[in-house]
């Protein structure tokens, strides 16, 4: 615990790490808001911005299929309408999902600078 306290204490994130250490069920409750948040929201963006782009992943068709089948029959339970064979809608869900989670670094940061701003 101490050597997390010294690395802290000697980057950018001192004033951060004081300011939490006043409020910690505050500050706890801000952190894990905002990093849902960062998880959540750009999902669409990302999402829709592969939709608008199209990208073209170089993904066997079978393979395409075959998991647009599996998610069709999920669908179904569910009363939703099945996806076309072709559609890359669910690669482009995956991919959006992917990429945030490969920014976790990045979001857990921000989350643990803005919260104390979140928690005033």
């Amino acid at each position: 615990m101490n050597r997390i306290k010294n690395w802290i204490s000697r980057h950018s994130f001192k004033k951060v790490y004081e300011e939490m250490k006043q409020k910690p069920g505050a500050n706890l409750s801000s952190f894990l808001l905002l990093h849902e948040l960062t998880a959540i929201v750009p999902i669409p963006f990302i999402y829709y911005t592969f939709e608008f782009l199209d990208f073209d992943y170089p993904v066997p068709q079978e393979f395409l299929e075959e998991g647009n089948r599996r998610v069709g029959k999920m669908l179904e339970v569910f009363g939703l309408p099945k996806p076309d064979p072709e559609s890359k809608a669910m690669l482009h869900l995956v991919s959006s999902y992917f990429l945030v989670k490969t920014m976790m670094p990045v979001r857990i940061a921000a989350s643990l600078y803005l919260t104390p701003s979140l928690t005033r």
